[in-house]
């Protein structure tokens, strides 16, 4: 809230919108449903966001140094939160990975401060999201330690472990295993978006 000029309060608006969640919780797909209800208001997947601006620099045999891979994603969720009417599909080491166990706090007090952050999380976290989950990773050459490709479905699960804790502690609203159509009604009258 903020003060209004005749000494009242006034409710501040939501400038954007940060999805956060596991791998393969449907942060993308709720994303695009949410901009597609809401005019002027833009979409951006970190993860796309990172391919097309790093990825053309890799070549496709080189492995990322995954400290980098974390920095470059929270520089470009600082980025993407400077604008307005932006809905943010972050991903998971934006706020919290290997280099910041504890959180990103650059990251999370920007996400904090200039948006309202929305938990994603699946009704249940089965094989089929692991066999998305595992089939998408495997095919990037950055996300994932070199050392850890052999055991990526324990990474996976691991993450998916030790991320969602500081996501509930953090989030604005936790919305759990809903059709995408769902959460995008449940997130549009929690923060009044229209």
């Amino acid at each position: 809230m903020t003060a209004s000029s005749d000494g009242g309060a006034k409710a501040t608006a939501t400038r954007a919108v940060c999805l956060v969640g596991p791998r393969a919780c449907g942060k993308s797909t709720v994303g695009r449903a949410l901009v597609g209800q809401l005019r002027s208001w833009r979409f951006v997947d970190l993860d796309e966001a990172y391919e097309q601006k790093y990825k053309r620099l890799m070549s496709s045999d080189l492995l990322v140094n995954v400290d980098d891979y974390y920095e470059q994603l929270c520089e470009l969720l600082l980025k993407y939160l400077a604008y307005d009417n932006t809905i943010i599909s972050v991903s998971g080491g934006s706020l919290v990975n290997s280099k910041y166990p504890f959180g990103c706090m650059d990251s999370l007090q920007a996400c904090k401060r200039q948006s309202k952050m929305v938990l994603l999380l699946p009704s249940r976290f089965d094989w089929r999201n692991m066999s998305l989950l595992y089939k998408r990773e495997s095919a990037r050459n950055y996300a994932i330690p070199a050392s850890a490709m052999g055991k990526l479905k324990e990474v996976c699960r691991r993450n998916y472990q030790d991320r969602v804790p500081f996501y509930k502690d953090h989030a604005d609203l936790i919305v759990y295993g809903s059709s995408p159509n769902n959460s995008v009604r449940q997130i549009l009258s929690t923060f009044n978006l229209s």
